[in-house]
């Protein structure tokens, strides 16, 4: 039987206060820290700090709901200490005799994550204050909404293992590289050279324009590729072009290289293991390895070691907003390269790796998923007034 509950709107349950605009001056060695978008979605980030007085509704404490709404959208309850805010994030201030925090936080986190879901493959740029205020949610009485926030709980529980598992299966692939290779960037063991003499062909993506309908090929950008260096196909669109397809088409072992992005990203790559047919977009360099040299996954394997991202990105050229290396720049990037069969044995170790890390994928969209139906199934049981 259905519950009788009342639908309020986000504004007529919570302030949602934008944070201030920090300017680098303002940023400081110590003090409160400053709560930017990139420590919101980047646990591993530094903090900027700021030691002056500042306006009670910048000030941020453990269990604040807070709202990225620029750039990189997402929901955070945060749980780092005192700290301050950053332009384009929200707090919000939750009207607790109506609302409980947590399930003000469940629903904010399904209903952003629903609405990027339907952005059709293009990237959300921001979502408005006025957007967030519009939105609806069941308000069933407190008692209800404490047991539903519950059963959220556990379904969090899952997901926080589920991190844990991942994080641990990247440092046991970098920790494999070192014992076998040492670090790359201070190799004194094994024999160097530039990265063009193990690759075959080096090109660009496409500039075509691409479509968000699902169709001709999917197309790889630059947002496909992880910032520790996986390939992400949940946001795509399309290549329509049919007399070009065969030019783009990326063949397994193909690495991709991101030629241009923020200076913190630029230099991100991947490799392309699909069965099948992408084609890849102009931010991108395909670079095709010669197998007869190098192993394609030792070569991914060695640009994504922490000490050569570095490397990578200090290459880059440009703003810190966009930051730019070229196709020769990449090319004449200096890389071990040691005997062939011992770089398929590490690579088969990385491939056990790998199997682990997708069935910890699939319980990422396990989780994802029984958030978004109990959320909905909850929603559906309320009756409108």
């Amino acid at each position: 039987m259905k519950q009788d509950t009342s639908y309020l709107r986000f504004g007529d349950i919570a302030k949602f206060i934008n944070g201030k605009a920090f300017k680098p001056k303002d940023w400081k060695s110590k003090g409160l820290p400053i709560i930017r978008i990139q420590n919101l979605n980047n646990s591993s980030k530094p903090f900027n700090y700021y030691n002056e007085k500042i306006e009670k509704k910048y000030l941020v404490k453990n269990e604040d709901i807070l709202i990225s709404w620029s750039a990189s959208i997402g929901v955070y309850l945060w749980n780092k200490g005192n700290a301050v805010l950053n332009q384009h994030i929200f707090k919000v201030n939750v009207d607790e005799s109506i609302v409980d925090r947590k399930y003000f936080y469940y629903f904010a986190k399904t209903i952003v994550n629903e609405m990027k879901s339907k952005s059709h493959g293009s990237t959300m740029k921001h979502i408005t204050k006025g957007d967030f205020e519009n939105i609806e949610i069941p308000i069933p009485d407190i008692e209800m909404q404490k047991q539903i926030v519950k059963i959220l709980e556990k379904i969090d529980l899952l997901n926080e293992k589920k991190n844990i598992v991942t994080n641990n299966l990247a440092k046991i692939r970098d920790s494999i590289f070192y014992k076998t290779f040492g670090d790359p960037a201070k190799n004194n063991k094994w024999t160097t050279c530039s990265l063009k003499k193990i690759i075959k062909k080096a090109q660009y993506g496409t500039s075509k324009k691409l479509i968000t309908e699902k169709i001709g090929v999917p197309c790889l950008r630059m947002n496909n590729i992880t910032e520790d260096g996986k390939l992400d196909v949940t946001n795509l669109k399309y290549f329509d072009f049919e007399q070009e397809i065969k030019k783009y088409t990326l063949q397994k072992g193909d690495l991709l290289f991101n030629r241009t992005n923020s200076r913190e990203l630029v230099g991100k790559t991947t490799i392309f293991d699909l069965e099948s047919d992408f084609v890849f977009a102009g931010y991108l360099i395909r670079l095709e390895i010669n197998s007869e040299i190098a192993n394609p996954f030792f070569i991914h394997s060695q640009m994504n070691y922490p000490t050569m991202k570095n490397i990578i990105r200090s290459m880059g050229k440009g703003s810190v907003g966009q930051s730019n290396i070229n196709s020769t720049e990449i090319q004449n990037l200096d890389i071990i390269i040691p005997p062939i069969e011992l770089q398929n044995i590490f690579c088969d170790k990385v491939d056990l790796i790998q199997k682990i890390s997708h069935s910890n994928s699939k319980l990422k969209n396990t989780y994802e998923d029984l958030l978004m139906s109990t959320s909905n199934n909850f929603s559906n049981n309320f009756n409108r007034k």
